[in-house]
Order: C-alpha cells, then sequence, then structure tokens
C-alpha cells in the first residue's frame, strides 16, 4: 500500500471533487414538492416513498454500470471507461439545463451576483446560529466523513481481500447492489411505520456500532490475505443485506427531517453547504487514516470510525432534543 504522503494530491482532487457536488437538484425537488403535492402528502409519506424508490433506481443503474464498466475495461483499457464516464457527466448536466425548471407558484430568485451573496450568507446564519441545525450539520458531516474513508480506504481492500481477484470483487459488488436496489424500496415502505425524531439518533447508533463492531471482528477473525475464502464472503453477505435495509431507512428518515427543517428560501445554500463542510473535516481525515492503516491494521482504523460514528449519534441526539424545547 503506498503511503498517505504520496497519494496526498489524490486525496485532496477527490475531496475537492466532492465539495463541488451541489444541493441543487434535492433542492430543486423539495421545493417543487411543497407546491405541487404538499397538499395531498402533508405528512410526507408520499416523500418518503419517493425517496426509497429514488435510491432503489439509482442502485439498480449502479448494478447495469458496474457490469458495463467492467467490460469496457475488460475489453479496452481503465483510460476508455473514465473518458466515457467524463463525456456522460457533461452530457447529464447539459439536460438538466435544458428539461429542469421550477413549476408555476415556486417563488424565484432574481438572478444576481448579490441576491446569490445574500442567500449563501442566510444559509451559513442559518447553520451556525441555529442550534438544533448546528448539531444536524455536525451529525451529518460525521456521518458522511465516516463513509467516505470507508468506502476509499477500506471496502476494496475487503473485497480483494476476501475474493482475491478482480471477477470476485464485480461478483460481490453486483449482490450487493441487486440487495440495496430491493431494501431501498422496501425501505420506502418501512419507513412510513417510523418516527425519526424517534428512531433517528437510535438508527444511527446501531449502524453505526453493528457495521465497524461486525468488520473489526471479522478482519480479525479472517485477515486480508488475497484468496478466495468462502465463509468471510458469507457471512458478509449476511450482515450486509441487513445493514443495507437499516441504512436505506435512516436515509430516508433523515433527509425527511431535513426537508422539515430547512426553509425553502435557504435551501439551495444550506443543501450545497454540507459538502462543503465535510471536505474541510474531512480531509485530515482521510489523510492519516492510510498511516493508520499501514502502523496499526484495518481493526484499529475500523474502531475508529466506530467511535466517530458514535459521537455522529450523540451529535444527532442533541440536535432532536434542542427541537423539542425550540
Amino acid at each position: 500500500m503506498n503511503s498517505s504522503t504520496d497519494l496526498l494530491p489524490v486525496y485532496v482532487l477527490v475531496a475537492f471533487a466532492s465539495s463541488q457536488e451541489s444541493g441543487a437538484l434535492q433542492s430543486w425537488f423539495d421545493n417543487n414538492y411543497k407546491v405541487v403535492v404538499n397538499e395531498i402528502d402533508s405528512d410526507q409519506k408520499l416523500y418518503q416513498e419517493f425517496l426509497g424508490k429514488q435510491q432503489s433506481i439509482v442502485a439498480f443503474v449502479g448494478v447495469n454500470a458496474i457490469i458495463l464498466g467492467g467490460l469496457i475495461v475488460t475489453i479496452f483499457f481503465r483510460e476508455i471507461f473514465f473518458l466515457i464516464q467524463s463525456i456522460g457527466m457533461f452530457v447529464i448536466a447539459g439536460l438538466c439545463f435544458i428539461f429542469i425548471d421550477n413549476f408555476p407558484g415556486v417563488p424565484k430568485v432574481e438572478k444576481s451576483y448579490r441576491n446569490y451573496i445574500n442567500l449563501a450568507k442566510e444559509g451559513i446564519r442559518f447553520t451556525f446560529f441555529t442550534k438544533y441545525m448546528v448539531f444536524l450539520v455536525i451529525s451529518i458531516c460525521l456521518w458522511n466523513i465516516t463513509w467516505q474513508i470507508w468506502v476509499k480506504m477500506i471496502l476494496f481492500p475487503i473485497y480483494f481481500g476476501y475474493t482475491g481477484s478482480d471477477a470476485g470483487t464485480g461478483i460481490l459488488r453486483f449482490i450487493g447492489w441487486i440487495g440495496n436496489s430491493i431494501l431501498a424500496a422496501k425501505a420506502a415502505i418501512w419507513s412510513k411505520n417510523f418516527n425519526f425524531r424517534r428512531w433517528g439518533p437510535r438508527l444511527n447508533l446501531i449502524i453505526i456500532i453493528s457495521f465497524f463492531g461486525f468488520f473489526t471482528i471479522l478482519v480479525m477473525l479472517y485477515p486480508l490475505e488475497n484468496p478466495f475464502n468462502v465463509i468471510p464472503i458469507i457471512l458478509l453477505l449476511c450482515y450486509v443485506f441487513i445493514f443495507l435495509g437499516l441504512n436505506n431507512l435512516f436515509l430516508i428518515l433523515r433527509q425527511r427531517l431535513i426537508f422539515d427543517l430547512v426553509p425553502d428560501s435557504i435551501r439551495n445554500s444550506v443543501y450545497s453547504l454540507l459538502p462543503t463542510l465535510t471536505l474541510l473535516v474531512g480531509v485530515p481525515f482521510l489523510f492519516f487514516s492510510g498511516d493508520i492503516i499501514e502502523s496499526y491494521g484495518f481493526p484499529v482504523m475500523l474502531i475508529l470510525l466506530m467511535i466517530i460514528g458514535v459521537i455522529s449519534s450523540g451529535s444527532m441526539y442533541l440536535s432532536i432534543s434542542s427541537l423539542s424545547t425550540k
């Protein structure tokens, strides 16, 4: 494994790219949804169902993208795949400019530099000077950082460590994405029976402790030695399906809470602020995680991620508590 110093430019570029993710699309949907559907969905049950179906479709498309991407890489080479992916992103961006517009009744802000600056200031003021929002943003940022480190530093070594091949890794990912597609749709139905203010912090804590606890024990019992090892693969798949159901449920309920709490007028500003805050806090974590893995191994890193996740759960609890006393 390369040292974190050697990979620092890659980490910085990836983090910068992640920070450019705008909340514009989700903000557009949420504001238009309130105008068009809110009268017949005052309790946002349909909204939750839509979020689940959206996650299901994304997972299904992801499965096909994995298969297609694998074929392109196998037949040609990786650079061609990255080129096709880049072109596709530009095409999608162009289609968004052409077809996405507000429905009648959605307030429009006059396009000017001053107005955009004022909206950004209002979003920052709301985020950092509203008690429940401060704790909620801390929780979301720590949650995002935890999973960024997991995906970028740990996930694929585990894939390769137990399958020993690109083909095995591809099959594992395929099964996981298929399961996620099914369970996301199911989670939308389950979410109608849960209140996030009661269950949000609990789900957060259950997911974090069970997930990183499971993989800590798994890696300790079955070290990542790269031969094909069927027992940890079976154990991994059995747990991952439980995790995917809980995680989709949690994300649907959390987005519903954000939908309720953030004012429409500054929604895009707040949604866009989250990736930037994740970047500012996450780059140091991402940088040092490589050295921690090299020096102490994956179990120590997994335990540290569990601790970060538990802090995220505690911050969410404080946010919900602040809401109840508001």
